[in-house]
């Protein structure tokens, strides 16, 4: 079973349900694709016992692109936040392979310094049209998976996610994982025993 928690997208789980591996996404919010998965809180759910994790809490109060609001939400905030990635922590705990992922900030002073970190465009020449990932957003990896080999691409959108335009699905656009990321640690570990 592949794991993949706070994913709406199916992206990170995409590669190995193609290549007939079970996998489950989990998210609060319903799914937006058509493989298997699962809508709650994964802080109150009983999750399947899984060989490898993925997990992507919500960045909103920890990411360092907000730090301006900070102040404003509140230690209450921060501490919603730091239960979710605990509670990815602890379903990541019996499995062979881990990745939590998150943007650069908050997780680095209250949890621990990343394995490792990457950009979109990094390995954006995984990607079915490499021009889409050119783009930068570095991202924060804490994992017992080595970071894979990039294959990288010039970052001609530079950091586009800051000019994303305000609408309802700009959150979400935002925390779609890369395909070539995805593809990238598929690639990594399909020969791992």
């Amino acid at each position: 079973m592949i794991l993949s928690l706070f994913d709406r997208s199916g992206v990170m789980v995409k590669p190995w349900r193609d290549a007939g591996h079970r996998t489950l996404t989990v998210d609060i919010e319903a799914a937006r694709h058509d493989g298997p998965s699962l809508q709650g809180d994964i802080r109150s759910l009983s999750l399947p016992q899984a060989r490898i994790v993925f997990a992507f809490p919500p960045c909103t109060h920890l990411a360092s692109s907000g730090a301006r609001w900070w102040k404003g939400k509140g230690p209450q905030a921060l501490a919603e936040a730091l239960d979710m990635v605990d509670a990815a922590r602890r379903a990541s705990a019996g499995a062979r392979w881990y990745l939590i992922e998150n943007p650069v900030g908050r997780l680095a002073t209250h949890w621990r310094p990343a394995d490792w970190t990457f950009n979109p465009n990094d390995y954006a020449g995984y990607a079915d049209d490499p021009s889409r990932e050119a783009y930068t957003k570095r991202t924060c990896c804490w994992s017992n998976i080595e970071r894979p080999e990039p294959r990288a691409v010039e970052p001609v959108s530079g950091s586009m996610m800051h000019r994303l335009s305000p609408s309802p699905d700009r959150a979400y656009l935002r925390s779609i994982t890369p395909q070539g990321f995805a593809r990238a640690i598929y690639q990594q570990l399909k020969e791992q025993p």
